[in-house]
């Protein structure tokens, strides 16, 4: 084991302090989803943020290749979440931002949320809606036959 120097402890403490003032009034790291690549089959979002000081006010936006280079604004006020809705199929990114009362959003920073939307092939779609027809066919002539063979019976 190494024994502790003070100069050491300091050094250790330094990196701390600097890394927290680097991540001062900053909001780039998304709480859910958990991961920085999602994938979502419906085109739907959780988002949560961490705030870093009481009032602060964020900013969400998404975007998309070939799309606006200033994106899409998703979300802006003081709340740490939003769920977005309604994505078509594609890649985004989407990135959070904070500001203080009263200060210009700062630039954008490098972390964002990496969303794919892939939705469900719609030849599996159209075959299982095709089976749950037949299906709802075969019920209903199953209960009008046996209806009419228990009057057929009944009447005898």
């Amino acid at each position: 084991m190494l024994p502790l120097k003070p100069s050491r402890i300091a050094v250790f403490i330094l990196l701390v302090a600097a890394s927290l003032v680097a991540l001062h009034g900053r909001a780039s790291i998304f709480s859910s989803p958990e991961t920085d690549d999602y994938f979502t089959d419906d085109g739907t979002v959780p988002l949560a943020w961490a705030a870093t000081t009481e009032g602060d006010e964020f900013e969400v936006r998404r975007w998309q290749a070939g799309g606006d280079p200033q994106g899409v604004l998703v979300y802006q006020g003081g709340d740490t979440a939003s769920f977005l809705s309604g994505l078509p199929e594609g890649v985004f990114e989407i990135r959070v931002r904070s500001r203080g009362q009263g200060e210009p959003f700062p630039e954008w920073e490098d972390a964002h949320l990496r969303v794919t939307v892939d939705y469900k092939d719609m030849r599996v779609v159209a075959a299982l809606m095709g089976a749950g027809f037949l299906t709802f066919i075969a019920i209903v002539a199953t209960i009008v036959v046996g209806h009419r063979r228990a009057l057929r019976e009944a009447a005898k």
